[in-house]
């Protein structure tokens, strides 16, 4: 399991009325604001609406486009909920599985998924190790270095003085 940042791409248009149009080129329907900021606004709470609707319905969370300069990037707690989702599927697992595994009642588990809840983290990462993940290894992806970034760094070649050393005398006041 790879963590990926969800941000995902937007259309913004002025719309007939005066006000931003925003529309989203993975998910179906449509948003709008006052103003850019007010739409991006609706756009991230239309997103996470979006989202929930695909946990809810058990359809896979589709993956950002790459197209589009405008994004819109969900919440971090909605982040690690979609990414624990998608994991959670592609292991075949069903919730009163994951439950039972994690010695929780089901209604916890639900709320692991509602997107709004403010969970825990330790409960996230509970769950991503009843799912045999490290959160640590999802979020922070090991890659392997580049030459370049194998190579030692060359060091700037420098003279270097030798210290002096100074004699201190003191003076006694009688």
């Amino acid at each position: 399991m790879e963590w990926t940042e969800l941000t995902y791409p937007v259309d913004l248009r002025p719309d007939d009325n005066g006000t931003v149009l925003v529309t989203f080129a993975d998910f179906p329907g449509a948003t709008f604001g006052e103003n850019e900021a007010d739409a991006l606004a609706h756009a991230r709470e239309f997103l996470v609406d979006a989202l929930e609707i695909s946990m809810a319905r058990r359809e896979p969370i589709p993956p950002p486009t790459a197209k589009g300069t405008v994004r819109v990037a969900v919440p971090l707690s909605v982040a690690l909920k979609t990414t624990l989702y998608t994991a959670m599927l592609a292991g075949d697992m069903t919730k009163s599985r994951l439950a039972a595994k994690m010695d929780q009642p089901k209604q916890q588990i639900d709320r692991l998924f509602k997107l709004r809840h403010r969970s825990r983290i330790d409960q996230i990462e509970e769950a991503f190790t009843a799912l045999n993940l490290s959160l640590r290894r999802v979020l922070f992806v090991e890659t392997s270095p580049t030459p370049a970034q194998r190579a030692p760094a060359k060091r700037a070649h420098r003279s270097v003085k030798k210290p002096t050393t100074t004699k201190r005398r003191t003076r006694q006041v009688a």
